[in-house]
């Protein structure tokens, strides 16, 4: 159960983490464009 928890975590975070590279990419794609 501790792993499954652990694993949730991880993949949860990841995900968040990618999420937030897009943002990221797309403000600086914008900022060009600008």
């Amino acid at each position: 159960m501790f792993w499954l928890g652990c694993f949730i975590g991880y993949c949860v975070g990841t995900t968040f983490c990618l999420l937030l590279m897009i943002q990221v990419m797309k403000a600086k794609e914008v900022k060009e464009l600008d």
